[in-house]
């Protein structure tokens, strides 16, 4: 029962990547890192993933970059 995934996505000017991990456990422990703008929808996604996850430690990370940000990080990536 272990396992890790992750995937990036863009939105308009925006990247967006998800990550998650599971570890194998005796009872549920479900931790959510979300953007501040998406914690509104936290308990929703703790709901549905509840119903899909039995039991064991996962972790779902949510991240958000601005191009310009993106664009910034590969040239500093660049010079070191």
């Amino acid at each position: 029962m272990t396992g890790y995934a992750s995937e990036h996505f863009y939105l308009k000017s925006t990247r967006f990547f998800i990550e998650m991990k599971s570890l194998n456990s005796k009872y549920l422990d479900l931790k959510i890192k979300l953007p501040s703008f998406l914690d509104c929808y936290e308990y929703e996604i703790r709901k549905n993933l509840g119903k899909k996850i039995i039991r064991g430690k996962a972790e779902l990370n949510l991240l958000k970059t601005t191009l310009y940000r993106q664009v910034i990080w590969n040239l500093v990536k660049k010079e070191i």
